[in-house]
């Protein structure tokens, strides 16, 4: 969802499916609707998770822990002028991602690309 946000600069399903709490969320929707008042927006290949582990939700910890690698080809930062920024190719192994079951969707509560375990 995030990519397709980027590539778009459509964020109305990446806002519906990201928790208000979640500051990677937060942070990615208000760089993209920055990109959108520039004219901007991001093209890249898929991005490719891997080796990819679920904990469930229990009484201490309500949300779905999400634990993967996460290979992230480059991208480019695109206008109608051209090319404006190029980011490099990235792989996050410890990529973490907390969702929770919230009405009628899965919402992403918290991200963190760098976690140790």
């Amino acid at each position: 969802m995030l990519q397709y946000a980027q590539a778009t600069t459509d964020v109305r399903v990446l806002d519906e499916i990201s928790g208000s709490e979640c500051g990677f969320c937060q942070g990615q929707i208000e760089s993209i609707e920055l990109w959108t008042e520039a004219g901007q927006w991001a093209v890249g290949d898929a991005w490719e998770p891997t080796d990819i582990r679920v904990q469930y939700p229990s009484e201490t910890q309500p949300a779905y822990l999400v634990r993967l690698v996460l290979d992230v080809p480059g991208a480019t930062v695109m206008s109608a002028e051209g090319v404006i920024d190029e980011w490099p190719a990235a792989t996050y192994p410890n990529y973490l991602v907390a969702v929770e079951w919230v009405g009628d969707r899965f919402v992403v509560q918290g991200v963190d690309s760098d976690t140790t375990s």
